[in-house]
């Protein structure tokens, strides 16, 4: 059967918006796929219980990552206004400075913000409260309150703590808070009770105190950072209390 010329010329039509449409649609693939690729993606770096990595961030900045902490931050720094981290757990930050002055911040879980350009700090940010030592240089912290100065410099030696929406200053020996970054922890009339703080937080262990008073003794001396077993046996030996371990479980007497 010979169709009429009028409907040839539809099915051509309706051929030809099939192409087009085709190509549209491939087009916009392809557009979608590049839109993703460029997107920018999270960076995540985590560290087990008596584990510490060191990490280099895109601009040559570097991160030494306490145990049982996390570091995320997006990849796409270039032509953005700030560097961005966000941090939980422990990290002691070496940050460069740009030659744009590009911000360099630091994000907490308790909404705590750490700006700098370039230099050295410590920020310990557990479930109760966030910690900055700086080592050298100059930062602003921001703090989530009301309160006139939720906006403050830090100075070399400066020490803030932020608890339960407060903060307060100090002047220290920063080689108390940092010298875990070489492996070897400083103590100056450092507590027992600190001490079995630190375990918990960085060993993930149990421990139970069965003289409280204990808690109150002081040290003062250095020591090697090594896995839990050694780092309790030190502990035992520079407090001279007795321990035992039961069921992975660690008991001071």
């Amino acid at each position: 059967v010979n169709l009429p010329p009028k409907s040839l010329e539809t099915s051509k039509s309706k051929n030809y918006r099939w192409i087009v449409a085709a190509g549209v649609s491939s087009v916009l693939a392809v557009s979608m796929l590049v839109y993703l690729l460029l997107l920018p993606k999270e960076i995540e770096f985590v560290t087990d219980y008596g584990e510490t990595l060191e990490v280099t961030l895109p601009d040559s900045s570097t991160v030494k990552l306490n145990s049982n902490s996390k570091l995320s931050y997006l990849d796409n720094w270039e032509g953005q206004t700030a560097r961005e981290i966000k941090i939980e757990g422990e990290a002691f930050f070496n940050v460069v400075h740009k030659v744009d002055h590009q911000p360099f911040r630091v994000l907490s879980s308790k909404n705590v913000t750490i700006e700098v350009l370039g230099t050295e700090f410590n920020v310990y940010n557990r479930a109760e409260e966030t910690e900055v030592i700086l080592n050298s240089g100059m930062v602003t912290l921001s703090f989530p309150v009301k309160e006139k100065e939720g906006k403050i410099v830090m100075k070399p030696g400066d020490l803030v703590k932020f608890k339960n929406n407060k903060f307060q200053r100090e002047k220290v020996n920063t080689s108390l808070y940092t010298s875990w970054k070489d492996n070897v922890l400083n103590l100056d009339q450092t507590s027992l009770a600190d001490m079995i703080k630190m375990a918990q937080d960085n060993y993930g262990v149990t421990i139970d105190v069965e003289n409280e008073k204990a808690l109150e003794l002081t040290a003062s001396g250095s020591m090697p950072l090594t896995d839990s077993d050694s780092f309790l046996r030190q502990i035992a030996l520079i407090f001279n209390v007795e321990l035992t371990k039961e069921n992975n479980k660690y008991l001071i007497n």
